[in-house]
């Protein structure tokens, strides 16, 4: 008996801590890795501060993001934008790195059921590559490798992270101030309504 009430405190707990996790959006984003594309999905989630939440069949990392770093990538964004259109206009193919796109933050990382904590920050960077002549336009995440505090040999990097373009557009409407805002408010509103339910 003493087990389980044991085993029903943790699952309590967990549910507590975990429910206050809010995803205010999601978009697909892929790895290149050995010259092959694998599915990753890329997350903005919320529990108090933002964190840029990168998935895989086995590893889910956190990179911590303040409100000045978002605004950051948003303006990281708009310069995609704009040399995208610049590209196009003058059928030209760039690859190059975003000026002042370099993010440092904290990052921690699961893998099966160990969790790990960064030893130092993380730097990620953002670049913009085009084809066909700047007929297509894609955002590349990069990052430095972070050794774990626990053990130096365990590391970290989110790989090669592309979003291809119409995908790059879906990561710049998720960064978004005002559909963060939109997002925050209507998990908020649905917390109320639960609230309501159990007075």
């Amino acid at each position: 008996m003493k087990k389980l009430f044991i085993a029903f405190f943790i699952l309590f707990f967990s549910i507590s801590v975990f429910s206050n996790e809010i995803t205010l959006g999601a978009v697909k984003c892929a790895e290149i890795k050995d010259e092959h594309f694998y599915e990753r999905d890329c997350r903005l989630r919320y529990d108090g501060k933002y964190y840029l939440q990168i998935n895989s069949p086995y590893t889910t990392s956190w990179i911590d993001l303040s409100e000045s770093q978002l605004e950051s990538l948003r303006n990281t964004m708009k310069k995609f934008q704009e040399w995208k259109k610049i590209a196009k206009d003058n059928k030209t193919d760039v690859r190059k790195e975003i000026p002042n796109s370099e993010i440092k933050s904290s990052v921690s990382w699961s893998t099966g059921r160990d969790f790990y904590v960064g030893a130092y920050n993380i730097t990620l960077t953002f670049s913009i590559a085009t084809i066909d002549k700047g007929a297509d336009a894609s955002l590349i995440l990069t990052s430095s490798r972070v050794p774990s505090t626990e053990n130096r040999y365990i590391d970290f990097e989110t790989g090669y992270i592309i979003f291809l373009s119409e995908v790059s557009d879906e990561f710049q409407a998720m960064l978004a101030k005002e559909n963060i805002e939109k997002a925050l408010k209507e998990s908020k509103e649905d917390e109320r309504k639960v609230d309501q339910l159990f007075q």
